[in-house]
Parts: structure tokens; sequence; C-alpha cells
């Protein structure tokens, strides 16, 4: 499983964590716009990718339309998908 760059843990200001959280946000859109690999697979068949989003939405200054959208995704179950279908 893959480590986030930014770790919000150390951040003191709100304006950091809210920063930190939109950098967190886009590296995460980023990588889903990449040719997927096997350890990217892996965080999103765990749910781990979706958590990243989840958690990023939450940190952010502003409401996003998108964690409405978040929400749904956690209910419904994710396809079952081989990895090679992501070499």
């Amino acid at each position: 499983m893959r480590q986030l760059v930014h770790e919000v843990s150390g951040l003191k200001t709100t304006e950091e964590v809210e920063t930190s959280a939109r950098s967190q946000l886009y590296l995460l859109l980023s990588d889903s716009f990449q040719i997927p690999d096997n350890e990217f697979y892996t965080d999103v068949k765990s749910g781990q990718f979706r958590s990243w989003i989840s958690d990023a939405i939450g940190q952010l200054p502003y409401e996003l339309a998108a964690s409405e959208a978040v929400e749904m995704l956690n209910e419904f179950p994710l396809p079952s998908l081989t990895s090679r279908e992501f070499s």
C-alpha cells in the first residue's frame, strides 16, 4: 500500500491543514488519471484510495458537492477486477 506524500499530522494551523488537504486531493486526482499500476489497484480495491479522498474532502475549508458523491460510492461495492486489468 502506498503512503500519501503529504502528512497532515505535523501541521499546526488551520490554514496548513486546509492547504495540505487541497494538495492531497490534487495528488489523488492526478493519480487517478495515470495508467494504473498494481499499487493503485490495491489501494482502490482495499478502499484506501476512497478513504484518502474522503479524508481530504473533509479537511477542505469549504463544502464540496463531491462529498455527497463519495458517500454514495461507499454504498456500492467495488467491481471484482483482477490486477491484470490494471497492468
